[in-house]
């Protein structure tokens, strides 16, 4: 396919059987909406469809949105975008009639919403993706299969109100897996976790001449939000501590010199290594300068525009932005999809940037 040139563009809505997730036939009431994709939500996946015609959709089963293009040599191409559960607004009757708009979630909707209501344990020498991958499957889900020899060292139990997909996702994580998520087909992915820094772009954005990035890119940074001093404390009924490390390096923005101010993170400590109350105190310390190494992190952040590509939410992305001076590597983060008429992206991605830092640490009792 030719992704840089002119495309032409069309949509079908499919109706997918609950259960069994099966292809049936297609909508033709749907006139366009917007889907949002998102690796830092529950469901990754929602959005809105309008609908305009003789009958509402059925909001038992699911619909599929499929993008269709045909490129400037006629090659063409069909591409799912979603598959979703659907729950209607408020309908309008107009004689013969009926208008309105669903909402679309994402087949996460089921273990988001599904909950075991009273006390769930995982056993010792549970293999915790298979554990996983079992709830999905329960839920009637279908699921890519994963492998992982990982076996949990101890019983791990979770609340009432703790949901299948909260205790599927922590399994998950300590197997060394990044979180669950649906592909465009409602297929529960499950893959182990990969830092974006060790990513290799799936694809890079350039101003060149075969751009198909829109002129504007927003970037900013959380540098306001990151704290520059931890305090930490530690109670029993034999003896209180407590503890703090500071950023002080002049050459780092988040810094009290820098700043001129301290941003704080303050937080309790309910377990303490130490055979002594100087050894607990040491231990007090250390953790208090690794928070605030671990939460001194930056992120920036960056916002474009293009056409649709093949891209996901966690894909590693590049933008080389020459004309602007930007030459950025990252992670996307959320993807705004316009369906209906031109299938125009906002995507947005992020980057970790860690930086060593001068610290200074005290602590004491009282």
């Amino acid at each position: 396919m030719i992704w840089t040139g002119f495309r032409q563009e069309s949509y079908i809505y499919r109706r997918v059987t609950w259960p069994g997730l099966v292809e049936a036939e297609d909508y033709g009431m749907f006139t366009g909406g917007r889907l949002t994709h998102s690796a830092l939500s529950q469901l990754r996946s929602r959005g809105t469809l309008d609908f305009s015609g003789s009958a509402i959709p059925d909001e038992h089963d699911l619909v599929r949105v499929y993008y269709q293009m045909e490129d400037e040599r006629g090659e063409a191409g069909t591409f799912a975008l979603g598959t979703y559960f659907c729950s209607i607004g408020t309908p309008k009757y107009n004689g013969p009639l009926v208008s309105g708009s669903v909402d679309l979630e994402s087949t996460l909707r089921l273990a988001v919403k599904g909950k075991y209501g009273r006390y769930y344990t995982v056993k010792a020498g549970t293999n915790a993706v298979a554990h996983a991958d079992g709830i999905f499957k329960r839920l009637g889900l279908r699921t890519n299969e994963p492998r992982c020899d990982y076996v949990l060292p101890r019983d791990v139990v979770y609340g009432p109100d703790d949901s299948w997909l909260k205790i599927a996702n922590d399994l998950l994580a300590m197997a060394g897996f990044a979180s669950a998520y649906p592909d465009a087909y409602g297929v529960i992915q499950m893959v182990p976790y990969v830092e974006p820094q060790a990513r290799k772009p799936v694809r890079t954005f350039n101003d060149g001449e075969d751009s198909i990035m829109l002129p504007e890119v927003s970037r900013l940074d959380n540098a306001d939000d990151i704290p520059n001093a931890v305090y930490l404390t530690y109670e029993t009924e034999e003896e209180s501590l407590w503890a703090v490390c500071r950023n002080t390096d002049p050459n780092s923005r988040a810094s009290i010199p820098y700043r001129g101010y301290e941003v704080p993170l303050v937080d309790q400590v309910t377990e303490l290594t130490g055979a002594t109350k100087d050894e607990r105190l040491d231990a007090l310390k250390a953790k208090a300068k690794t928070k605030l190494v671990d939460n001194s992190s930056s992120i920036e952040y960056v916002e474009w525009g293009h056409p649709w590509v093949p891209l996901l939410p966690n894909d590693a992305v590049g933008i080389d932005y020459l004309t602007a001076g930007l030459n950025w590597r990252g992670a996307i983060t959320e993807q705004e999809i316009e369906v209906g008429g031109h299938c125009a992206v906002t995507g947005k991605a992020r980057r970790f940037i860690r930086s060593g830092f001068v610290t200074e640490t005290e602590g004491g009792s009282w």
